[in-house]
């Protein structure tokens, strides 16, 4: 059992002794952040002066600089002329306690990039580093700027800025995307000459390039001479290779290469390949080599092998693939049964199909929930003189069923009928089970007993069907009508079953039946799980035996079975019910023990019953005649919002000033927040119009009632709350931006979220994860992939790691483009990622 027994609990003095000095440090940073942007716009506006240098230096502003005051103001003047910048950079060098900092270097040069000003920086005797010139040159190559890349490449040479791998590798790919190879074989060489050694990426850059030039051997010899460097050839020299042989359907040297080291998606341009030139048994055997190196094929695969295998007219080995296909676990989609459709096509083939064809072709149609296209099918079947069976119509009366159309699979029923095709109980109890879902009880009963009038005996799948019916209404007579009926037909129930009638009848308090039910699923040798755990806990909770809860808690764990979250949960609930806080909060620590961890309803509970304990203290305040503050009111009130309890809350509130107690800033936006989180607009912004009014309204006021807006969809009504903050000079935060961005994204109105995007770098917000990954997924979602690299790259220049969500829109992206080369970078990167995050 867990350590029930209440303990000292180390962490309440710590808690309760020393302030959280996270609030000191917040402010401090606000503070701090405030004075930046401060300085920021002052020096914005005396760079616009012509006189700037005297203005500068007979203000504070020269105690002030640092890298960090620079780079911002880099970032956000964008109105002044390069040069002016330049100039500003050259004389902040001047002054005491700055030095160079890369990212303020990298800014600069890309401002500068845009005009002849940067060919100009060593007649000014400023050199530009090394990373900031790869950086600016990787930007320009990625915005296919070419024209500038050359310009600023030549520059490099003339200041005799040294070139290093990544240097060389910016030009290596800009000859090749400017087709001249030449160029790029140059590029190469002269890194060899100036003792650069070229490094994976760069060999990998050359033989891309030289496959998509169709110069392949060139491309091998680049990959053999990879060795000499001591360097491995990866998985993308090796698509990259098979991809350029198959291009020039060089299949029989591809196959070869694949032997080197077999990656799936190397095996689909080959087996295309193969199929194209008609070479069904290569491409067979490549599929089967795929098997044997326990690489799982895909649709892709699979559907490439049975259209060329249809061509060739080899249906009997098409319908194989296709059952292989499902076995595996790759469901056939209909690009596979249009080309099983187009093989069975008497106009082409001149082959009757069998009944195995119908099937098969049913079948996958009604696991794609195409429900019109089997009837079509049904038709044919009588025009070829061919008889449907029991299999056939169980496939489209489970179908129909699962799909809610009731009427339609009773009538697919009665057509059985109609053609002499006896229902079996599995055509019945795809009915009934569907009918009793949707809780059609009545419908599924005259099943039930035509069923049985038709001597056709119910399963346990009937059986539980009804039971699990009944018991979610609540009529627990019937539910244990069916169940022993189930028992006398002799059928084995299974442990759901008796799960649902144990947890049914604990909701109707009929414990001695619920008891009985257990010992009978016993006495069956069917051992509990869980689940089973969970409903007798929850059920014995609900009931008042805690105890008796808490008994079957240890049983659970003297089996070696953790209980889940929902277990706790029923506990913890009971527990606030009977007024044991201790007993809870112990039972919370136990949950972090055995790595439970907590969900939402969990703290919702606990916050609940700290409340009323919060309230019962609260009341005893005045009986024992003492005058609660505004301290008091304030914690009460913020403890209401946050567990959802505005109504108790707002009762408080007009208390206030009967008590001769003024409300604060802190009680209307606890109550601000609390009304937009429980959806209550109408009260939240007549709140806000009086904290306007008392001068109470702050930049997080504005983002409640901006986060409430926007998710209720009146976006415009929170844009003009963005405005509203301008004129009354209250600076939004990135918590203000990135809401509206969201919600932007969310409603694909891109051009939006990008003018907000725009907006925030201007008021030097750095935009987090969370913001940048929404615009990622924005773009992604209309299909803009254009802006979503460039995406990527300024949170990576803004030193942002991409999460696991960042990865997977980039990734989603990239196989809609078609680019599974970088896809699978991006999925190895997310793995390596995971990996080092790991203790």
């Amino acid at each position: 059992m867990w350590r029930l027994i209440p303990k000292k609990l180390y962490w309440l003095p710590t808690r309760s002794a020393t302030p959280n000095p996270i609030v000191d440090a917040r402010t401090s940073i606000k503070y701090c952040s405030t004075q930046s942007e401060s300085s920021v716009k002052e020096i914005c506006n005396i760079l616009t002066q012509k006189n700037w240098k005297f203005l500068m230096d007979s203000s504070y502003i020269p105690n002030k600089l640092n890298p960090k005051l620079i780079r911002s103001v880099i970032r956000h003047n964008r109105l002044v002329e390069p040069k002016r910048l330049l100039d500003f950079f050259i004389w902040s060098e001047t002054k005491e306690g700055t030095s160079q900092d890369l990212e303020v270097l990298s800014l600069l040069s890309i401002s500068l990039s845009t005009s002849d000003v940067f060919l100009s920086l060593k007649s000014v005797k400023f050199l530009p580093s090394l990373p900031s010139c790869n950086l600016l040159l990787k930007e320009l190559l990625r915005t296919t700027n070419m024209g500038l890349f050359w310009k600023v490449h030549d520059g490099m040479l003339k200041m005799k800025i040294s070139s290093d791998v990544f240097t060389y590798s910016n030009v290596i790919e800009a000859y090749f995307r400017a087709s001249d190879v030449d160029g790029a074989k140059g590029a190469f060489l002269e890194m060899d000459e100036n003792g650069c050694s070229p490094n994976g990426v760069t060999y990998n850059m050359m033989i891309s390039g030289l496959c998509r030039a169709v110069l392949v051997g060139e491309a091998v010899e680049m990959k053999k001479s990879m060795a000499e460097k001591g360097l491995v050839p990866d998985k993308y020299t090796y698509v990259t290779l098979i991809n350029g042989y198959c291009g020039k359907r060089k299949l029989v040297v591809a196959s070869k290469l694949l032997r080197e080291i077999p990656y799936e998606i190397a095996y689909n341009p080959l087996i295309d390949g193969f199929m194209k030139i008609g070479n069904v048994e290569e491409a067979c055997r490549i599929k089967d080599e795929m098997v044997k190196y326990g690489i799982r094929l895909g649709l892709v695969n699979y559907n490439t092998i049975p259209n060329g295998v249809c061509k060739a007219g080899l249906m009997s080995k098409a319908r194989d693939i296709v059952d292989e296909m499902i076995k595996m676990g790759s469901i056939p989609d209909s690009r596979t049964y249009t080309s099983l459709i187009e093989g069975y096509s008497g106009n082409k083939r001149n082959l009757a199909p069998t009944i195995v064809t119908y099937r098969i072709l049913i079948n996958g149609l009604c696991r794609g929930r195409n429900l019109d296209q089997p009837n079509d099918f049904l038709k044919e079947m009588v025009s070829f003189r061919l008889k449907t069976n029991s299999v056939i119509y169980n496939t489209l009366i489970s179908a129909q069923a699962k799909a809610g159309k009731f009427e339609e699979a009773r009538g697919l029923l009665d057509k059985m009928k109609e053609q002499g095709i006896l229902p079996n109980v599995f055509c019945y109890n795809s009915l009934i089970m569907g009918l009793c879902r949707e809780n059609k009880l009545e419908a599924a009963r005259i099943c039930w007993d035509e069923m049985l009038a038709r001597g056709l005996k119910p399963n346990a799948f009937t059986s539980g069907a009804f039971v699990r019916a009944y018991t979610n209404v609540g009529d627990m007579e019937m539910a244990d009508k069916y169940f022993n009926e189930m028992l006398a037909y002799g059928l084995v129930s299974n442990d759901e079953v008796y799960v649902d009638l144990i947890d049914g009848h604990y909701k109707k308090g009929n414990l001695t039946e619920a008891n009985l039910v257990l010992m009978r699923m016993l006495a069956g040798g069917i051992l509990p799980v869980v689940q089973t755990y969970w409903v007798l806990i929850n059920g014995l909770s609900r009931n008042g035996k805690v105890l008796e809860a808490l008994s079957i808690l240890s049983e659970l764990c003297e089996k070696g079975l953790n209980p889940d979250v929902y277990i706790c949960n029923s506990l913890i609930t009971r527990f606030y019910k009977q007024g044991d806080v201790d007993m809870a909060m112990l039972l919370l620590d136990e949950m972090h023990i055995k790595g439970v961890n907590p969900n939402i309803m969990t703290y919702n509970v606990l916050i609940n019953g700290l409340c009323k304990a919060a309230k019962n203290l609260f009341i005893s305040i005045e009986e024992k005649g003492l005058i609660p503050n505004s301290v008091t009111y304030a914690t009460m009130i913020d403890g209401y919002c946050k567990s959802r309890n505005v109504a108790d809350a707002f009762q408080l509130f007009h208390e206030m000033p009967s008590k001769g107690v003024p409300a604060d800033s802190y009680v209307y936006n606890a109550l601000l927040d609390g009304c937009c989180k429980e959806g209550k607009l109408e009260e939240a912004q007549e709140l806000f119009r009086d904290m306007l009014l008392k001068g109470f309204a702050s930049t997080m006021s504005f983002n409640s009632l901006i986060d409430g807006l926007c998710k209720r969809n009146r976006l415009e009504e929170a844009n003009l709350l963005l405005e509203e903050m301008s004129e009354k000079h209250i600076l939004p935060d990135n918590v203000t931006y990135t809401t509206l961005i969201i919600y932007y994204c969310n409603a694909q109105n891109m051009q939006e979220a990008k003018q907000l995007f725009l907006k925030m770098q201007v008021m030097n917000l750095t935009p987090t994860i969370v913001t940048l990954t929404s615009l990622l997924n924005g773009y992604n979602i209309i299909g803009d992939r254009s802006k979503i690299l460039y995406l990527y790259e300024e949170m990576l220049a803004n030193g942002i790691e991409p999460d696991k969500v960042t990865f997977c829109v980039l990734i989603d992206a990239h196989c809609k483009e078609g680019d599974i080369k970088e896809a699978l970078r991006l999925k190895d990167e997310i793995r390596v990622s995971t990996s080092t995050k790991l203790p």
